[in-house]
């Protein structure tokens, strides 16, 4: 019997272009540009204050970039 991994199922692709992100006045980035595939892993390093935190809360939908940047998951 072959084991089904439980990922296999539903393999997310996300795909950042032109992407800015500014909190209290603060620009977090600018002009970012990310393409994630299906079942790719990647991993995020940064000093304090970087970013890394609210670049994955903007990829879980809880902040939004910039209005007419495009976030696309599919």
């Amino acid at each position: 019997m072959k084991r089904k991994s439980p990922v296999s199922r539903s393999l997310l692709a996300v795909n950042l272009a032109h992407i800015e992100l500014v909190r209290d006045g603060r620009r977090i980035f600018r002009d970012l540009h990310w393409n994630i595939g299906p079942g790719e892993r990647w991993v995020l390093l940064g000093e304090n204050g970087a970013g890394k935190t609210q670049l994955l809360k903007m990829l879980a939908g809880d902040v939004w970039p910039q209005p007419g940047k495009l976030v696309q998951r599919v």
